[in-house]
């Protein structure tokens, strides 16, 4: 009705007037007021105030969505920034009063349900499109946080990996956010509206519990020998799960021998391992009537000098020990057959038989090669020194000559005396 008036004022003034076109802009920005002021109060009839409690309800049929904003402002003190490609209408239909903080979280979920957010910095609050939200300086997330803000959150991994897990929450989150994984600290960040960066937080934390980690089980073996059990459970292991299908990482089982604790490694799913320490268990018995008695024979050492070694070793070592077996250890030497004979744990005596291998190897040798030859009396007598002389006409002087007698060869110093 108010804009019929004025169309009716328009039309009636003559455009070749300067001072019309002046009346012309005075009614246009009439026309603007009257209609923001409209808007205003669409939206003031639409709210119950109960002054007492500070609270009201809010009801708005396609209400300017800017008008809406400038409403919140008012009531909330804050300061608003208006993107200008904030456009649109906006409804809301509430049956019971709410509070101002409630008033405001629903003011954000109206603006997130439009594809805007608010992103409050420096006290000046911006109306924005989702879309330029995580490139804006978004705030990081606090206790004082609301629930429909656009925020950012950096989210610490500790037993997972970061990189699967962001595979994993990425459909939980609009494809107006952000997600991404740092792997040198192994934690997520993600850009998000509070209250669903609250809800992906909490399944990260159903998701990245110690339970999934796959941990190590040191078991120690008291009677009987880790090699040995450890190649019974490979058998069993492998019959149990060679001919599953569709078997994965985490349902695999995997153990290594310790030898010098005597001890067995085992990792992989906790599940699976608890079953193959039941196992253990039950094959780590002391054997009935007596125990693990062993003959080491001895190629280089002397069994009696080897004894005193390995009785103060396994003394030492069964001493130190934190196993609850009290097993009896003893060492006994026969000198005819330069054997040992070992009675004790497995793990002791595996232990002990790796000294013996270490001590029982060949020494250092000088071969020393000596000829004996037999001599009777009667050639030793004729061992000895020849000597004869002559004459050198010549030079006129006279000369010597010299050998060893050796009576196998009389009969050639003879000749050589003789042509002398």
């Amino acid at each position: 009705m108010i804009i019929t008036r004025i169309k009716k004022s328009i039309n009636a003034l003559a455009f070749n007037q300067p001072s019309s076109l002046i009346a012309i802009a005075c009614l246009m920005l009439s026309l603007t007021q009257t209609s923001y002021a409209q808007d205003n109060a669409s939206i003031e009839q639409g709210v119950e105030i109960e002054a007492a409690e500070e609270q009201f309800i809010l009801n708005m049929r396609d209400a300017n969505i800017q008008g809406f904003i400038q409403w919140v402002a008012n009531r909330t003190g804050k300061n608003m920034v208006i993107h200008r490609s904030v456009k649109g209408t906006v409804t809301i239909l509430s049956s019971r009063t709410i509070s101002p903080d409630e008033a405001y979280e629903l003011f954000l979920t109206v603006l997130r349900l439009n594809n805007f957010t608010a992103v409050e910095t420096d006290g000046v609050v911006k109306i924005i499109p989702v879309t330029e939200a995580k490139v804006d300086g978004i705030p990081f997330m606090g206790e004082q946080t609301r629930n429909g803000s656009m925020v950012t959150a950096i989210i610490d991994v500790e037993h997972s990996s970061a990189t699967e897990l962001m595979a994993l929450v990425r459909p939980l989150i609009p494809a107006s956010s952000h997600i991404a994984s740092f792997n040198q600290t192994n934690t997520l960040i993600i850009a998000d509206s509070a209250r669903n960066i609250t809800k992906i937080t909490r399944v990260i934390e159903l998701l990245d519990k110690s339970e999934n980690k796959i941990d190590l089980d040191i078991i120690p073996i008291i009677y009987a020998s880790a090699d040995e059990i450890s190649a019974t459970l490979s058998k069993v292991v492998k019959s149990l799960s060679g001919n599953k299908p569709g078997l994965t990482d985490k349902d695999k089982v995997e153990f290594a021998v310790d030898k010098r604790s005597n001890s067995i490694l085992i990792t992989g799913n906790a599940s699976k391992r608890q079953q193959i320490k039941d196992l253990i268990k039950k094959l780590d018995l002391p054997l009935e009537g007596g125990g693990n008695t062993q003959v080491v024979y001895l190629n280089y050492i002397e069994a009696s000098e080897i004894t005193p070694i390995l009785k103060s070793v396994g003394d030492s070592v069964i001493k130190d020990s934190k196993s609850e077996s009290t097993q009896s250890f003893s060492i006994e030497s026969s000198e005819t057959t330069n054997a040992l004979v070992m009675t004790g744990p497995p793990g002791l005596i595996s232990n002990l038989k790796s000294v013996i291998k270490q001590l029982d190897i060949q020494r250092a040798q000088v071969l020393i090669e000596a000829v004996v030859v037999q001599v009777s009396g009667d050639a030793g007598e004729d061992f000895g020194v020849v000597w004869g002389g002559s004459e050198i006409y010549e030079e006129n002087r006279t000369g010597g000559v010299g050998a060893v007698n050796v009576p196998a060869a009389n009969a050639s110093f003879n000749n050589i005396f003789g042509a002398a």
